[in-house]
């Protein structure tokens, strides 16, 4: 695992619009609007950083869990998009031990699910670097 070794920024302002460009225009709007809240992407990502950083035992996150930790709703605010657009950003990836892919059995459903880690481009997106 790696150990960032600096602290996460508190930003309430850091909540740059995270619509996708698929997304329709009612989306595109309301990801514009976002002054003085954070999207519930970034808030997924300091979940994530936090983690590491104030835990060196920390065992990362499945999609679920990270939502779980951050007090949102499984249903309503879709984890699996979510956590994806941080994997398809490079914030966040695939913990690997021993260069195995490591995957946590969701007891919700009964499957396995791929666990993630902060990356460094996550911690830097945070501090506002990229």
């Amino acid at each position: 695992m790696t150990v960032i070794p600096f602290p996460v920024p508190d930003s309430p302002d850091d909540c740059e619009a995270t619509s996708r460009s698929g997304d329709r225009p009612t989306s595109h709007a309301a990801g514009k609007n976002t002054r003085g809240r954070e999207s519930i992407t970034m808030q997924l990502l300091r979940i994530y950083a936090d983690a590491m950083l104030n835990d060196p035992n920390h065992q990362g996150f499945t999609d679920e869990e990270a939502m779980k930790a951050a007090g949102f709703s499984l249903e309503d605010d879709g984890h699996r998009r979510r956590c994806s657009t941080l994997r398809e950003r490079r914030y966040i990836e695939q913990w690997y031990v021993n260069g195995i892919g490591v995957e946590r059995l969701n007891e919700r459903t009964g499957k396995f699910r791929i666990v993630c880690i902060v990356t460094t481009s996550g911690i830097d997106r945070l501090w506002g670097r990229t």
